[in-house]
């Protein structure tokens, strides 16, 4: 099922995918796994229930945040460089990452960072090859990696990203970039609600994965940054990620309502 909010959106003219851009991102991305993150930790069902994947997830974040607010010489020296805007924010993620969430996270981001080095600007090309670039990373970071959870996300996100791209024949345009980011969050969304199928416990406990969930959040936030628009996610009352224009009858398994 496509999500509606992203029908026509690439006909908007505020896409904006400079170093300030992602810098935007992440700062949305703070703000919003902050909100979501007791939803997060209370859905926190794999390797083991802890509790704690919102709150490792939403400091690490926020760890790379302040990376950039402290030092704003990342965007105004370099040039508008997208990659070292991504690099010192995914250096101060990794230094202070929090749990396995937080540490796929901050992987993902120096990972991504790498092609888009001396960047000015995120095409869909790029996106693709960051993307991959950081689902690879991503898997080998883990001694004992599991599908079902924020990899399978990632690993997802980064395929629609370039089947778009192989769809468009490299197109570098805005056009292309609305397009690829539109697939990057529905292959994510879809991907999470598959997590719950995927492993006995989250399937036992009627949960989807909760760091997948935090991916997927960053992953719209970027869309969100980039095209200009509002996001597209969020959970309800039942532990659930939900876009708007999808019936609660997707979700297999009702939830007990939040408390």
């Amino acid at each position: 099922m496509l999500l509606t909010p992203l029908d026509g959106i690439t006909l908007q003219t505020k896409i904006a995918a400079n170093a300030h851009a992602m810098k935007r991102w992440l700062g949305k991305a703070e703000v919003v796994l902050g909100n979501h993150s007791d939803r997060l930790n209370a859905i926190n069902i794999f390797p083991v229930a802890d509790g704690d994947t919102g709150t490792n997830l939403y400091l690490t974040v926020r760890a790379a945040v302040s990376a950039l607010d402290e030092s704003p010489v990342a965007v105004t020296e370099s040039g508008n460089d997208v990659g070292a805007v991504l690099s010192k924010a995914g250096q101060a993620a990794m230094e202070q990452a929090r749990g396995n969430s937080g540490t796929l996270f901050a992987v993902f981001l120096c990972a991504a960072a790498e092609p888009l080095a001396g960047k000015t600007r995120l095409g869909a090309p790029l996106l693709a090859t960051a993307l991959n670039r950081a689902q690879i990373r991503a898997w080998s970071a883990l001694s004992e990696p599991v599908a079902g959870t924020m990899l399978s996300v990632l690993e997802a996100a980064a395929h629609a990203a370039q089947r778009v791209d192989a769809e468009q024949d490299g197109d570098d345009s805005n056009h292309a970039l609305g397009l690829s980011l539109d697939a990057v969050v529905e292959a994510a969304y879809q991907a999470v609600l598959r997590t719950e199928d995927e492993l006995a416990q989250l399937q036992e406990a009627h949960v989807v994965d909760a760091g997948g969930v935090g991916m997927l959040l960053v992953l719209d936030c970027l869309r969100s940054a980039v095209l200009g628009m509002t996001m597209t996610m969020t959970m309800n009352r039942r532990w659930r990620p939900v876009t708007a224009g999808v019936s609660m009858s997707t979700f297999r398994t009702p939830l007990p309502p939040w408390n």
